[in-house]
């Protein structure tokens, strides 16, 4: 019950703000909140991860803490085409780092968990910025959040209810494959449910490319997530959302879902 409360709570005052954020995104505030939060997510993702590699000695640079706020506001500004320019100069200081202190043993794996803490904590973010350069990007951002929400509800309570054939995944045992369509279905139902709702706001591409992005993309995230947790012998991420767990245990789906829905949308762009 008091588990339960604080979930709540933490709900009741952090939703508001995000929307904040999101939707007041270009509008006299130049993109600053969005840019604020982004940092604040990277600088805490990579934090968290650090923590999680560092108890199981597998020795991460502590540099990709700083390294990652630094890589999501040179991409959020400049693009992504501009990764080389973020993420190579890191991997001459890690490899320079091991080589100068005469640490050989393990150096593959210590440079390649760092490059892999920058890229998800650094880059994913970065999709956030790019994408709410869109005409409705601040709305896109809502979207997004919002089918998250509806994709997880559904895929939870369909999971636990009608679910039978578990086990399909074995980092996360209690999904279910009818929990995955559901949150799948759902997703495709609510965005159609916008396209009548609001007609104005988005294009039907778009609403299509972020049901099945997110439907898909969103669950895939929590079972990425779930797999390093596993490997890692952790239950949360971090304790620092109180009745949530961690801030890569709430943003997991989200930042897979908007990564990959930009993606998809600048490769509709093109072919268009």
């Amino acid at each position: 019950m008091i588990n339960l409360l604080k979930r709540i709570s933490v709900a009741l005052v952090g939703i508001p703000i995000l929307l904040w954020v999101f939707y007041t995104n270009g509008i006299y505030t130049y993109g600053i909140p969005l840019k604020v939060f982004g940092s604040l997510l990277a600088g805490l993702i990579s934090w968290e991860m650090f923590r999680m590699f560092k108890k199981n000695n597998l020795q991460p640079n502590v540099l990709v803490i700083p390294f990652s706020v630094l890589t999501f506001l040179i991409l959020s500004i400049y693009g992504w085409s501009f990764a080389p320019l973020a993420l190579f100069p890191y991997i001459v200081i890690v490899f320079l780092n091991r080589l100068l202190r005469n640490q050989i043993e393990g150096s593959i794996l210590s440079i390649s968990i760092s490059l892999f803490i920058l890229i998800y904590a650094g880059v994913l973010p970065s999709s956030m910025v790019r994408l709410s350069k869109l005409d409705n990007g601040n709305y896109l951002l809502i979207l997004i959040l919002v089918l998250t929400w509806i994709t997880d509800s559904f895929a939870y309570f369909i999971g636990m209810t009608l679910g039978k054939h578990r086990g399909i995944f074995p980092v996360s045992p209690k999904k279910s494959i009818e929990g995955f369509i559901a949150g799948l279905v759902f997703s495709i139902i609510a965005v159609v449910v916008i396209h009548f709702a609001f007609p104005s706001y988005f294009t039907l591409t778009q609403l299509l490319a972020a049901g099945i992005t997110t439907g898909i993309a969103g669950q895939a995230g929590d079972l990425m997530e779930s797999l390093i947790k596993r490997d890692m012998k952790v239950k949360d991420s971090s304790n620092l959302i109180p009745g949530h767990g961690g801030i890569l245990d709430r943003f997991d789906s989200f930042l897979i879902s908007i990564s990959i829905l930009y993606v998809v949308l600048m490769i509709l762009e093109k072919v268009q």
